[in-house]
């Protein structure tokens, strides 16, 4: 077979490649083929089935458009005639004056069924367009008019886009998605227009920038209920028949014991102010808003029933109204104050199954009372930014979050949260909280941002225990059995012997320096222990378990470079991390904007007290001191250099001439029944439990300022002395021995035990009889002067 050569496969090349260019030219000669231009100077391009009588243009027969119509003062006949619609257009009118499309069919596939754009003085009658598109669309065009047309299956019927001077009469549409929508437009006059099953027969598209006089009176029906759309009207009842209604300008309107449906809203207020919205039911096939109020203000909405909404209820630069005792449900949004909606109280509804209860984060407000709702079964309950008063809510059985906080300056009081995902989160500062119950929720509180100087006091409990959020404390203790501790700009504080569980984080450090974290219990946390900008801190003895992360070191913000305020110096050993999804996470991990690195923090307290316990450490153990031969690397700047072999157990001793002793055993054995008390001897007992048949094994650590041997330690287990192999430093000694599991009783005996009364509690003992013998002296001695003298 002969072998083409380079210049032979390029000839080829090139051919094909001309074939290709010549063929798409050919498909798009083909494609423009079905494009018609009624042209400037009257000549018809691409049908011969539109024929030219004068300026008046006839269909002789079914077309394929779509068609341009380029010409001023023309009709345009459709005869009856149908246009086949392609590439989402069937009449185009762009910047037409006088121009009268009449009498067409027109089939459509999505796109534009008739679209006039900046276009005036333009009739279009007697129409029917079938389709799912926009299927008559006026945008910026105005003294037109659309008479007589039928819409049928459509995403919007007829729409008026930021238009106005318009007539809209006798146009049916029907089985469409909206029958006919107005977005931004005035003074536009409705008239005959009917609108029926459609998901939403009639709409007002609502932004407090948007207008909205228009011209619609109840001649115009949905469903066959007239719409009542006034215009500055005052102290009037809008009548029972209605099927939507829109208030513009109004004063002191009563909407009443109404059921609306099938709306894009089954009440809108624009500009409206002191009326009066009760015990209405509105509902929709979920999207719309049910009752939404623009530039508003001193309304009542009371007793309403509104469901299946986008929105249940909205406000949009709306202040001073009073949202009470509605029953909200089934929304996507529930309540939503929003754009500068500002003192609104919102008071004793029931927002129920919905996406968000109540919420106003994307387009913040403020300064609104939220009270003695019933909140639950939603998405999330509460999501607000600032300067908000939260106060005896039922927050329960919301999936989300039961509250969240995105902003500051927020008052909570008295909120019931229970049985949601998280019950209280805040992202920012300056909030107040007192006296709320927060229970059974999967994560209880949680702090996020940077942002951490808040007023909360113990009042707040989580599963009936009080938080501790100590702001700007020093040398403190924190009380025992709290439900959270947060730490922000201490030093000096203790945290110890917690148990802590279900919340964001179990503890917080922002700031802090100086203080001790010493044998807490942290499990089921998003966060164990979080660090900010937190500094010489002693984190010992903690069991950190089943968390997503065990230690987080944050510090920075998404996508601000060189913003990162680390955490350095911390000394951190003898914490057992158990299955966490991650032991230690630092935010610059995942900051790709940064150029920064990890705080460096010390992981361990020296051969051979060791470092922390990792439940999925790997190395080996050569020389069985239960110290791993290999560190244990966290990332580049941090390592364990003396990872643990098994948990560590960190028992308390006591304290005993002013010093805290530990004893701290590393088993794998369980570890319980701890006893030491030097009036009961030189010795310590324990048990160890594990399953049958099995090796364990202690190495325990012993303070020789608490416990020491003079020749040999005797070990005993369960009466049998066993030998232990024995290594000291200047300040602990070191047992370590092995055994078959089951439950077993541990006696470790030196020589010597710490005394119950040390020297100092002697010499003090003395001094107070001393002083108490001369006390008695000196009254006896008065007493025998005072006779002398007598």
């Amino acid at each position: 077979m002969p072998i083409v050569g380079d210049r032979g496969a390029t000839l080829i090349l090139l051919l094909i490649l001309c074939f290709v260019l010549v063929s798409i030219q050919e498909i798009r000669i083909v494609k423009a083929n079905s494009t018609i231009y009624i042209r400037a100077d009257g000549s018809i391009e691409g049908t011969d089935k539109i024929l030219r009588d004068v300026d008046v243009f006839i269909f002789s027969d079914n077309v394929t458009g779509p068609i341009f119509i380029e010409k001023d003062n023309v009709v345009v006949d459709g005869a009856g005639y149908t246009i086949i619609e392609e590439e989402g257009r069937g009449i185009v009118l762009s910047e037409r004056n006088n121009v009268t499309v009449k009498n067409v069919k027109i089939e459509i596939d999505g796109g534009y069924g008739i679209y006039l754009v900046n276009s005036t003085n333009c009739i279009v009658s007697w129409n029917s367009i079938v389709g799912d598109g926009y299927n008559i669309n006026l945008w910026r065009s105005f003294n037109n008019t659309l008479e007589g047309n039928t819409v049928t299956n459509a995403f919007r019927g007829i729409l008026i886009y930021d238009s106005f001077n318009n007539t809209v009469t006798g146009n049916i549409v029907t089985d469409s998605v909206v029958g006919i929508e107005l977005h931004d437009c005035i003074n536009n006059v409705f008239r005959n227009n009917q609108m029926n099953n459609n998901r939403h027969n009639f709409a007002v598209r609502a932004y407090p920038s948007y207008r909205y006089v228009n011209d619609v009176d109840t001649s115009n029906t949905v469903d066959g209920a007239p719409i009542y759309y006034w215009v500055n009207e005052q102290d009037k009842i809008v009548p029972s028949n209605a099927g939507c209604v829109v208030l513009v300008n109004c004063i002191r309107i009563t909407v009443q014991n109404l059921h609306l449906s099938k709306n894009g809203h089954g009440i809108l207020l624009v500009s409206t102010t002191n009326s009066t919205l009760t015990q209405n039911t509105i509902i929709s096939p979920r999207s719309g808003r049910g009752i939404e109020l623009i530039h508003s203000s001193n309304n009542n909405i009371i007793e309403n029933n509104v469901q299946n909404f986008s929105t249940g209820i909205q406000l949009g630069e709306s202040s001073y109204n009073t949202i009470a005792r509605n029953y909200v449900a089934q929304n996507d949004r529930g309540i939503r104050p929003l754009y500068s909606s500002i003192n609104n109280t919102i008071s004793e509804n029931e927002i129920i199954g919905n996406d968000y209860g109540i919420d106003e984060i994307q387009e913040p407000s403020g300064n609104n009372i939220i009270s003695r709702n019933t909140i639950k079964d939603n998405t999330h309950g509460i999501s607000l930014s600032g300067n908000n008063i939260i106060s005896e809510n039922l927050v329960t059985g919301n999936s989300g979050f039961g509250i969240g906080l995105t902003g500051g300056s927020n008052t909570l009081t008295g909120n019931n949260v229970t049985k949601n995902g998280d019950g209280i989160y805040l992202g920012s500062s300056n909030n107040m909280l007192r006296n709320n119950r927060i229970y059974n929720n999967d994560c209880n509180f949680r702090v996020g941002g940077s942002k951490f100087v808040n007023d909360i006091d113990t009042s707040n409990t989580f599963n009936g225990n009080p938080i501790i959020y100590w702001v700007n404390q020093h040398d403190k203790i924190v009380p025992s059995e709290a439900g959270y501790v947060a730490l922000v700009n201490c030093t000096g504080i203790t945290v110890e012997g917690q148990n802590l569980a279900h919340n964001g984080e179990g503890i917080l450090l922002a700031y802090t320096t100086d203080s001790k974290i010493i044998g807490n219990n942290i499990k089921f946390k998003s966060v164990g222990i979080r660090f900010y900008g937190a500094s010489n801190n002693y984190i010992v003895g903690n069991n950190i378990t089943n968390n997503q992360n065990g230690i987080y070191f944050s510090g920075v913000k998404a996508l601000v470079a060189g913003y990162h305020i680390p955490s350095p110096n911390n000394f951190i050993y003898h914490n057992n991390f158990v299955n966490n999804q991650r032991d230690v996470n630092d935010a610059v991990y995942n900051s790709w904007w940064l150029d920064a690195s990890p705080a460096v923090n010390v992981w361990d307290n020296s051969y051979i007290s060791g470092g922390n316990y990792w439940s999925n450490y790997t190395g080996e153990d050569a020389d069985r001191d239960e110290i791993g031969d290999t560190p244990y690397i966290i990332d580049e700047k941090n390592q364990d250099h003396y990872p643990l072999l098994a948990p560590i157990n960190s028992f308390d001793a006591g304290i005993w001439e002013w010093n805290s002793y530990y004893v701290n055993i590393i088993s794998n054995s369980t570890i319980s029944d701890f006893h030491f008390n030097p009036t009961d001897g030189a010795l310590i007992r324990f048990n160890v439990t594990g399953t049958n048949n099995t090796t364990g094994y202690c190495r325990v650590t012993i303070p020789k300022g608490l416990l020491y041997s003079e020749n040999s330690w005797q070990v005993t287990m369960n009466g049998e002395t066993v030998t232990p192999t024995i290594d000291e430093d200047t300040e602990n000694t070191n047992l370590y021995f092995t055994y078959n599991h089951s439950t077993k009783t541990i006696e470790i005996i030196g020589t010597t035990a710490i005394p119950e009364f040390p020297s100092w509690t002697f010499i003090l003992i003395m001094l107070i009889v001393v002083t108490a013998v001369a006390v008695i002296y000196k009254r006896g001695l008065f007493r025998m002067c005072k006779r002398r003298s007598e």
